[in-house]
């Protein structure tokens, strides 16, 4: 299956998670999973919220923040994030911060 994210509808999404700001996302979603590829402006945040129903990996390949995945925030890195904990991305630098979600099947 091809996923041709750059053809989609941007949806935008306030306070996700109880964040502050705007999270700008596409979004693939069938019967058998949910994959993203979002956007925070600079001060932007999803907010701690849990992953309640299923295992993800998250892939950033650019820009400065805080990463949680575990319940505590920490320095930006790709990783999983594990059902039933807590995470969440934080942008704290000037520029837009990409990231991809994706289900670990």
């Amino acid at each position: 299956m091809r996923i041709c994210f750059d053809r989609m509808d941007e949806l935008v999404i306030p306070h996700l998670g109880g964040g502050p700001g705007e999270t700008a996302a596409n979004m693939h979603r069938d019967s058998s999973c949910k994959i993203m590829l979002s956007r925070l402006p600079a001060g932007a945040s999803t907010g701690m919220h849990r992953q309640k129903h299923s295992r993800k990996h998250r892939d950033i390949p650019s820009g400065q923040g805080m990463a949680a995945c575990s319940g505590a925030w920490e320095p930006l890195l790709s990783r999983r994030c594990l059902k039933g904990f807590s995470c969440g991305i934080a942008n704290t630098g000037e520029g837009e911060l990409p990231f991809a979600e994706v289900p670990e099947l």
